[in-house]
């Protein structure tokens, strides 16, 4: 059985941030004899509906815009709302952290007029919770994340590995509530937006290019299409290789020792900040589990509402203190690289870090010249 330590919380101040986007000047210079290059942007993030793939960033100002993006949400009881982020600025003092909506209820066969929804909180001060039903009914949306009235957006600020330029980056980033799923369409009023009646729910397909999926159906945050490892079946009999933001680079391979235990066999490699390179040495030495640490986590105990937060160490991997119990995020996301979730039972990367599938890539041991 693993154990849980002491609880803390990490809050992220969301300032200039970056986005993701190729590196500028052309190829770097050859890594030195006996090194050998991560090939960082081949690996792979989990994909949540939303999260904080909505803003574009603009070098100009270092100001965060919006994208041309609309959602219609169906919440666990199949009512419909639409919404697109505004944004996330507040009004009165100009400080990043404060989401605005415009959020609009279906109304018959029709959508009805928005309204504008600006969150009572800052997500670096906290994360907060809304209820759209409650804001298209006049009433106030903000919710206590972990009260028990009902809410729909859970708005954060995170910590995300950008695989282009090998560091972590402060974002605001937006998840939803179990059971409720959203399409995105881009470019649409929310008044001109689709019945919700003719939007299909997304079909998942395992594949390894990629952790997109078909945004314009409904899908909760983390379909499978858009889990990076996911399912043991997907994880077993394969070699994976992890990227973390602290600079680590861990080859694991995952197999199911009995009923109630998984275990992870890893090896963990120290990267160079300055060049993103490791031992290609020590990186090809590493075949099956004889340079690997073994690690056994105890899954008879996850479920939904108790994950098992796990972090790449230079020792290994480690069960790590989460600052509060809940689906899949703790609050500094950069302290844990993979999280075991129940219903169904799967593995789930961290934003703060990225994954490849060797075996499927046929890159094992990959980065080695």
């Amino acid at each position: 059985m693993v154990r849980r330590i002491g609880p803390s919380m990490v809050f992220l101040t969301v300032g200039a941030l970056a986005c993701d986007r190729p590196p500028v000047g052309g190829p770097g210079p050859a890594p030195a004899a006996g090194r050998a290059t991560v090939d960082l942007p081949r690996f792979l993030q989990d994909r949540p509906a939303i999260g904080g793939k909505w803003y574009e960033y603009s070098v100009d100002g270092h100001v965060l815009e919006p994208k041309s993006e609309a959602w219609i949400l169906k919440t666990s009881d199949g009512e419909h709302v639409a919404f697109r982020i505004t944004s996330i600025y507040d009004d009165a003092t100009g400080d990043s952290g404060v989401f605005h909506f415009d959020v609009a209820p279906r109304v018959g066969d029709a959508w009805g007029d928005s309204v504008v929804v600006v969150a009572g909180g800052n997500v670096k001060e906290g994360d907060t919770c809304l209820d759209l039903l409650a804001a298209v009914a006049g009433n106030n949306a903000d919710r206590a994340c972990d009260g028990p009235e009902p809410w729909h957006l859970r708005l954060v600020s995170q910590s995300r590995l950008s695989v282009f330029a090998g560091i972590a980056v402060a974002e605001p980033a937006i998840f939803l509530h179990d059971g409720v799923q959203v399409a995105r369409f881009d470019g649409v009023a929310l008044a001109d937006l689709p019945d919700p009646a003719t939007i299909a729910a997304l079909d998942d397909a395992p594949r390894f290019d990629s952790t997109d999926w078909q945004f314009d159906r409904f899908a909760p945050d983390l379909p499978e299409a858009g889990q990076a490892l996911g399912a043991l079946p997907r994880v077993v009999d394969t070699t994976w290789w992890a990227y973390t933001s602290a600079f680590r680079l861990a080859r694991f391979t995952v197999s199911e020792v009995g009923a109630s235990s998984w275990r992870f066999a890893v090896a963990v490699h120290a990267v160079d900040t300055a060049d993103q390179t490791v031992s290609a040495l020590d990186v090809a030495d590493v075949d099956g589990v004889g340079a690997a640490v073994e690690f056994d986590v105890d899954v008879s105990t996850v479920s939904s509402t108790l994950p098992v937060y796990l972090g790449f160490r230079d020792e290994g991997l480690v069960v790590v203190d989460s600052a509060e119990v809940g689906p899949v995020r703790p609050g500094n996301t950069r302290r844990w690289d993979l999280a075991i979730v129940g219903d169904p039972l799967r593995v789930l990367v961290s934003p703060a870090t990225a994954v490849i599938n060797g075996t499927a890539l046929d890159a094992d041991p990959p980065f080695v010249p």
